[in-house]
């Protein structure tokens, strides 16, 4: 029997249109002590429905107050994957017991871009539109 715990991230932690490229999901204070968890699995999932759930590799618990770290990297997910993410632990045996579950994420946000080049006319823009307006100053 393997017990999974889901937990749930906190919604627009993300800037608007940022790219999630890694996940480092730790857990602290693992404990085999008293529970027959011989291994802990980390993992994530957008899709929470216990089959779409991405998990590392599973790692053994051979005492009290361990840490353990997986890294999922090469990825690309929206602010809408992360606002419907949840990290999943799942013991060996049992619900795992931990103390601390924390994820790093690391995301790039894309560049800014420019409405019309340099010293074109723009034509269109309807009233109250927010632009990145350009000038020069001369001294």
């Amino acid at each position: 029997m393997n017990g999974k715990s889901y937990y749930t991230l906190a919604d627009n932690a993300l800037p608007t249109g940022a790219t999630t490229t890694q996940l480092d999901i730790t857990v602290s204070g693992a404990d085999d002590v008293g529970n027959p968890n011989t291994s802990l699995t980390l993992g994530y999932c957008t899709t929470c429905d216990g089959a779409n759930d991405v998990m590392g590799t599973a790692q053994a618990v051979t005492g009290a107050n361990q840490t353990k770290t997986q890294q999922f990297t090469g990825l690309s997910l929206s602010t809408t994957n992360m606002n419907n993410m949840q990290l999943v632990v799942q013991g060996s045996g049992v619900n795992a017991q931990i103390s601390t579950l924390y994820v790093l994420v690391t995301y790039t946000v894309p560049e800014a871009t420019w409405r019309q080049a340099e010293d074109i006319v723009e034509t269109g823009l309807a009233k109250n539109t927010n632009i990145r307006l350009r000038f020069q100053i001369d001294n």
